[in-house]
């Protein structure tokens, strides 16, 4: 998938100290680094609808911390 405002939504986002930025609906675990930011796409629960992973990535959700400014997170089937 494509956000197809990207440039925009970084834009917005350049001011602030964004840490992180959660995403989702695509049912699968990614992370993108772009200048100090994270974007995670976390995965899902329902996997592939219920019927097993979706393109290798288990059923499951992200555990999220964030301690002294820093997020760390792992996920959990």
């Amino acid at each position: 998938y494509l956000v197809t405002n990207a440039q925009a939504v970084l834009q917005l986002l350049k001011p602030y100290q964004v840490v992180a930025v959660l995403q989702g609906h695509t049912h699968i675990r990614e992370t993108v680094l772009h200048h100090d930011t994270q974007f995670i796409t976390s995965g899902a629960v329902s996997g592939n609808w219920w019927k097993g992973p979706r393109e290798g990535h288990p059923e499951g959700f992200g555990h999220f911390r964030v301690r002294g400014g820093k997020l760390s997170w792992t996920y959990v089937t």
